[in-house]
């Protein structure tokens, strides 16, 4: 009985080691963080200037504009839509950036191409995906007799999300958690998120001296404009 506790603690605490593992890594977190933040800076530079000026077009008739802030018209409409989500903003700015601070005047525009290059040293977190072929094939997924599983598929971008496969068709999505299947695969899951982790960190070490920059490049902006809101 006393062996068995061990086992049972033994398996628990590989279990929540690997939890924890899988919630840390997801790269889509990591990427979502860096995009918020990069907004954040960028909005110290608004207001760009008084009237939008297009610095890029696009096909269906749409186009990029850098007013007040970054734009985005339809060429058959005269009022342009804000681009406000964190990562719109990050893909204009790399896209299209440097035309966005031509177009801004003095030394903002100067601050901002420099802002631009920095935004554009940033490393984009990847999506790795991992598959593991079961051999042999988990039948009765969850009880379910109708469910039969040959591959189980993981996806850095939403790490604790287990997609098991058959003849590679998706049928079943499972979460991680405390599960037969789960336990089953606990050793092969853990090597895979330990090799997301040392991905992540060289990104992330790397982002984070850039991100650094950014910040001292945008201090004084963001405290004029703080001083403007008084």
């Amino acid at each position: 009985m006393h062996n068995l506790d061990n086992i049972l603690c033994d398996v628990k605490d590989k279990f929540n080691q690997c939890a924890v593992l899988a919630a840390l890594v997801n790269t889509r977190n990591f990427n979502l963080t860096m995009y918020d933040e990069v907004a954040r800076s960028f909005s110290a530079f608004t207001p760009l200037r008084s009237s939008p000026v297009e610095v890029a077009s696009l096909p269906l008739g749409f186009r990029i504009c850098a007013g007040k802030t970054l734009l985005l018209y339809r060429r058959d409409r005269s009022r342009g839509k804000n681009i406000s989500e964190p990562s719109d903003i990050f893909d204009v700015l790399r896209y299209c950036g440097e035309k966005v601070a031509e177009n801004v005047s003095g030394k903002k525009g100067e601050h901002l191409a420099e802002f631009v290059e920095l935004v554009r040293k940033l490393k984009v977190y990847e999506n790795i995906v991992w598959t593991y072929q079961l051999n042999p094939p988990f039948k009765n997924l969850l009880g379910d007799p109708s469910l039969e599983a040959d591959m189980v598929k993981v996806k850095s971008d939403s790490s604790p999300v287990l997609y098991f496969m058959r003849e590679k068709k998706k049928v079943y999505e499972l979460h991680f958690g405390f599960c037969q299947e789960v336990l089953e695969l606990l050793e092969p899951l853990t090597v895979f998120y330990e090799s997301v982790a040392e991905k992540i960190l060289v990104t992330y070490q790397h982002n984070r001296m850039v991100l650094e920059k950014i910040g001292e490049l945008v201090a004084p902006w963001k405290a004029a404009k703080a001083l403007k809101s008084f």
